[in-house]
């Protein structure tokens, strides 16, 4: 399938807001101006979103991703990826750290099928007491 891969722009704020519930209203506004949100869109409709962070204001970091479970496997998590990681590479980064917790396989995964591979992990961070594991994927 194909996707229509852009950065989000102030006037998705609505669609952006019911898809991430972790940033504050004033961050999603202030990703949105700086083109830390990456949407793909199928039939001029988002199904997929991406937040972009950066670890001490100077590593990439893939801080949250979602597809609309109808457009899952089909090739939009893999067309934001490799958008978000063309732009990086022009902006200068030469890879991409992402991560997700120890007990959660599938999203680890994703991660390796991705071409990311462990970098580490920190001990107990997670509100369950389980570790997150980080991933690097060079660019």
């Amino acid at each position: 399938m194909n996707f229509h891969i852009r950065f989000a722009r102030p006037a998705d704020y609505d669609w952006c807001r019911g898809i991430d519930e972790h940033v504050s209203d004033e961050l999603l506004q202030w990703k949105l101006d700086r083109k830390e949100i990456v949407l793909a869109e199928a039939d001029n409709k988002a199904v997929g979103y991406v937040r972009l962070e950066f670890i001490c204001s100077k590593a990439p970091y893939l801080g949250f991703i979602h597809v609309d479970a109808l457009f899952r496997r089909r090739g939009a998590g893999r067309s934001m990826l490799a958008f978000l990681e063309h732009e990086l590479r022009d902006r200068g980064h030469s890879f991409l750290l992402s991560s997700s917790q120890q007990n959660e396989p599938e999203p680890q995964a994703w991660h390796q099928h991705m071409g990311f591979r462990t970098c580490g992990s920190l001990s107990e961070i997670n509100e369950d007491g389980s570790d997150e594991v980080f991933f690097r994927k060079l660019l």
